[in-house]
């Protein structure tokens, strides 16, 4: 049967619509969005950023190193990504670092749930680590990372979060 269908669009619509039992709809093109949408104007936006982190709890060190933080902007959600090399001062201990925001989609966070992610440190540790925003004074426009440090020893902790430009 497959080796018989021609490579159309018909086609695939058809296979795709018999695989799931739904009705024929063909698909004329992928919709553009532009202008304003929802809370605002749509814009999109990507770039990288050098960053400074900052010890919050349990950091000995967090050492300078060439790595950027990575981050896009859909209309108001701005999604990122990077990565911190930190030394906790003491093991088996919650550890805890700022995440400052790249300038561009900077914002405020009124409670910890404004900005939500998650992280991982690598081995000796591989600990599973929790992102938000962090709203204590002077760290408003800042996210916290936690994990619990297994060692010592200088460990990469991998972030992914995302938050909404509060207005």
């Amino acid at each position: 049967m497959w080796k018989k269908l021609r490579r159309s669009r018909s086609a695939m619509i058809g296979i795709c619509c018999a695989l799931v039992g739904a009705a024929a709809v063909p698909i004329v093109s992928f919709a553009t969005v532009s202008g304003p949408v929802g809370d605002g104007p749509m814009v999109m936006q990507s770039g990288s950023t050098s960053v400074t982190y900052q010890p919050a709890t349990n950091v000995a060190s967090l050492p300078a190193t060439s790595f950027k933080q990575i981050w896009t902007r859909v209309g108001d959600v701005v999604h990122m990504t990077g990565v911190i090399p930190v030394q906790a001062a003491a093991a088996n201990t919650d550890t805890q670092i700022y995440i400052p925001l790249p300038p561009e989609v900077d914002t405020a966070f009124p409670t910890h749930f404004d900005c939500e992610g998650t992280a991982v440190a690598t081995p000796p540790n591989d600990s599973m680590a929790d992102v938000q925003a962090a709203v204590t004074t002077g760290h408003t426009h800042q996210c916290l990372a936690y994990y619990r440090a297994s060692t010592t020893a200088l460990v990469y902790v991998f972030y992914d979060m995302s938050y909404r430009i509060q207005s």
